[in-house]
């Protein structure tokens, strides 16, 4: 086993897949064939409370069956971050009428700066709690 990784069984990462032994809390396709899909995924088990980057092949037929192969996985942290992005809109007339873009930039710029002071409370009470 690696620094930071933790060694699932096959039997290990299909009881993480069905949640028995964890939850998973995200998950996505990052490759397909015609008869299965690969699959990454992030898992916080019961056991340790701690996140795996985790990889399997899911079946895409009824005949295939959920495939899982043992290894070393990452110990992963969540980490907020930002996506800002544009999106097009179809409106009637009317709706874009009413539409306006300078108060969407500005509800934008109010949660980024909310979200700014969260993240300087959380730093000054980190520091406060380290000075203690």
């Amino acid at each position: 086993m690696t620094d930071n990784a933790r060694h699932f069984t096959d039997e290990e990462l299909e009881s993480a897949v069905y949640e028995d032994t964890g939850k998973i809390v995200r998950s996505k396709p990052v490759g397909e064939s015609r008869w299965q899909t690969r699959m990454e995924g992030v898992v916080k088990m019961d056991d340790d409370g701690k996140y795996y980057r985790i990889t399997w092949y899911r079946g895409n037929t009824e005949m295939q069956e959920n495939e899982y192969y043992s290894g070393d996985f990452p110990e992963v942290h969540p980490v907020e971050k930002i996506n800002a992005t544009v999106e097009t809109e179809f409106m009637t007339a009317d709706e874009a009428e009413s539409y306006s873009e300078e108060e969407s930039l500005k509800e934008f710029l109010r949660l980024l700066a909310d979200r700014q002071l969260d993240l300087l409370r959380k730093l000054e009470d980190e520091r406060t709690s380290k000075d203690m």
